[in-house]
């Protein structure tokens, strides 16, 4: 049993053996209640009397820790790093979703941080990003952030699965999407950057200009592999060129975007080596052959 549980239980006896003697302090207990969830112990409340006091307490929160960033892939979630449930409902049709869930700190300190996503541990390397089947009906996924000081807090995102609305529901259907087709242009969907072709369909796999649209038709953001070449694209998803500096790793991409290996001659003049992976290589002997 955790340890903060241990303690509130020992409160809440507390409080009732002072239930005995309270009338000379006009203190009165009302009512003690446990609540368990999935056979764990999460949530215990004490309620006394003396001036409306109530209090509650949570074992999924301890500390103070949060979330900077949970973003799903389908369905509306508007994240506030305080608020711990959310409900999304999407799609019959949406059989897997992808959740990223970033912990409230600065980049070089996510070493201090554990994320999981039910249980399953994700990591920077993955952009803390896993991606959850989903279940006809209600889906519970919980995302839990954790520091190196075992302080915790645990946030809730109840989904469920929907049927979607056929095109019988409403007789005008026709009309009304005519009217509401955005053909050739950039829309914003659930907080995502999407762009339409001319039948008012999101792009998918492909290039808008210096854009790429992944198979959910949103627009793309770090490195991309695309046709043997790797991009790297900035976290408003535009093409990048020349060069750029990943996670303290220096490397170099041509006019079109694509990260370059061996040696190249830069702008100033000068060669510079690259190893197979793209990285800049500095302060070592390059060994070639003949």
């Amino acid at each position: 049993m955790n340890k903060n549980i241990k303690k509130i239980i020992i409160t809440a006896f507390t409080v009732i053996m002072l239930g005995g003697i309270s009338q000379l302090n006009n203190l009165k207990l009302l009512s003690t209640e446990a609540h368990a969830e999935t056979g764990n112990l999460t949530i215990i409340k004490i309620k006394t009397y003396k001036e409306d006091v109530s209090k509650t307490y949570n074992d999924e929160v301890q500390g103070d820790v949060y979330l900077r960033t949970l973003s799903i892939s389908d369905g509306d979630l508007s994240f506030s790093k305080e608020k711990n449930s959310y409900d999304v409902e999407v799609d019959d049709g949406i059989s897997e979703i992808a959740i990223i869930a970033k912990p409230d700190c600065d980049n070089n300190e996510y070493d201090n941080y554990e994320i999981t996503i039910n249980n399953v541990i994700v990591k920077k390397d993955d952009k803390f990003k896993k991606i959850v089947s989903l279940n006809k009906g209600k889906n519970i996924i919980k995302i839990t952030v954790k520091n190196n000081k075992d302080e915790k807090r645990t946030y809730t995102i109840n989904i469920t699965r929907a049927k979607a609305s056929s095109d019988n529901d409403n007789p005008n259907n026709e009309a009304i999407t005519a009217l509401n087709i955005k053909a050739n242009q950039w829309v914003m969907v659930n907080g995502n950057w999407q762009y339409n072709d001319s039948q008012g369909n999101p792009v998918k796999n492909n290039w808008i200009k210096n854009y790429y649209l992944n198979g959910n038709g949103n627009v793309a953001t770090g490195w991309l592999y695309y046709s043997g070449n790797w991009y790297y694209l900035g976290g408003d998803g535009a093409k990048k060129i020349g060069w750029q500096l990943v996670g303290e790793k220096w490397y170099y991409m041509d006019a079109e975007g694509r990260m370059q290996t061996g040696w190249i001659k830069d702008t100033d003049g000068k060669y510079y080596y690259l190893n197979t992976n793209g990285e800049l290589t500095y302060n070592n002997l390059i060994y070639e052959n003949n």
